[in-house]
């Protein structure tokens, strides 16, 4: 499913900002993991697609008072994930009919070579 338009995490940024400016704002950090905490039991109760754009609405919003761009810190994830997937597949080619305990060994080998 391709989206339409500007990035999500952009519109996010943005919707939030325009919110923040009219008083709709998280005051602080701990304000915004409080908010984080109350839509992840929201999205438990209810795991749909509209809680879980809550969560990740929510998830900016840290980023925000992170002063990090959500997008930035979603792509590096992506990166340092398929990075550990190529080193587990370098080290252990038939890593899909290895043991799990095996998988974790070679994903804890992979994060630990991350430096």
């Amino acid at each position: 499913m391709e989206p339409a338009g500007p990035a999500a995490l952009s519109r996010a940024v943005s919707a939030q900002d325009r919110g923040e400016g009219l008083g709709f704002g998280m005051p602080d950090l701990a304000a915004a993991l409080a908010d984080v905490d109350d839509e992840l039991a929201e999205f438990r109760d209810d795991p749909s697609p509209s809680e879980l754009g809550d969560v990740l609405f929510a998830v900016v919003q840290v980023a925000r008072k992170l002063r990090v761009d959500p997008e930035v810190a979603l792509q590096e994830a992506v990166n340092r994930f398929t990075a550990r997937l190529d080193h587990v597949e370098r080290a252990c080619p038939g890593a899909i009919d290895a043991s799990p305990e095996r998988r974790l060994e070679l994903w804890r080998a992979a994060k630990a070579q991350e430096g």
